[in-house]
Order: C-alpha cells, then sequence, then structure tokens
C-alpha cells in the first residue's frame, strides 16, 4: 500500500496485491499477481515516459490518470 500523496520513481511489483491511496503517483510500472487498486487522483508514468499496469483485477478510481497501458488479465473497474 502506497500512503496518500506518496511518490515512487521507479517499479511496483507484489506477489500479492498493490493499492495506491489518493494523490499518489508511480513513474514505473505497476505488477501485481493479485489485484492494482489506483485511488483517486493517483497518477501512473508521464507523458514522457509511458508505463504499465498489469494484474488479474484492476480497479480504477474516478480521477486517476494513467499514461499508458492498463491490462486486467481477468478483470477490471471503475470505482464510483
Amino acid at each position: 500500500t502506497l500512503a496518500p500523496g506518496c511518490c515512487v520513481l521507479g517499479s511496483v511489483v507484489a506477489a500479492g496485491s498493490v493499492f495506491l491511496a489518493q494523490d499518489s503517483r508511480a513513474l514505473g510500472p505497476i505488477v501485481a499477481e493479485q489485484v492494482v487498486e489506483i485511488g483517486p487522483g493517483c497518477v501512473v508514468g508521464t507523458p514522457e515516459h509511458p508505463t504499465t499496469i498489469t494484474a488479474p483485477h484492476i480497479r480504477v478510481a474516478p480521477g486517476a490518470l494513467v499514461h499508458g497501458s492498463v491490462w486486467a488479465r481477468e478483470g477490471g473497474e471503475v470505482l464510483a
């Protein structure tokens, strides 16, 4: 779990799940074996350096921004 406002300059990789709390940033790829949840106001990648999020299940909150690819291998949803 990344705390609110946290910034990771590289990759985020987990054998379980990854949760980005509100206003967190991850500039590298996010890979999880279970779930990736991206909170409101989060930013992944940059326009100059797009990246990838991949997991079996991905949930994204409104207001999140991803520069690059989102690959939910089994299912994805936009949270309300």
